[in-house]
């Protein structure tokens, strides 16, 4: 089960590999908010090494749910200039 307090606690102490990991684990298993989450820390370089594509993969998981906040964070991943929209 995920365990969003510990999950949120590791990201505000500023330990964001720890986070990170409890978000992936989570993820694996479909979770919405550690979807969108581990998204954000691919997609800023928090606790992983940054990269974008693995941010789009977790952001269109996120979105496949239909759910408005997924699809509007996945909407605004890729319309952000810095960000190279492609299917993923």
């Amino acid at each position: 089960m995920f365990q969003a307090t510990t999950s949120n606690s590791a990201a505000g102490r500023g330990d964001f590999l720890a986070a990170a990991n409890l978000y992936r684990r989570s993820a694996d298993r479909g979770n919405l908010f550690a979807l969108e989450n581990l998204a954000w820390f691919y997609a800023r370089g928090k606790g992983v090494e940054k990269n974008e594509r693995q941010a789009a993969i977790y952001y269109e998981r996120a979105a496949l749910q239909n759910t408005p906040r997924a699809l509007n964070a996945l909407a605004w991943f890729l319309a952000d200039s810095s960000h190279k929209p492609q299917r993923v």
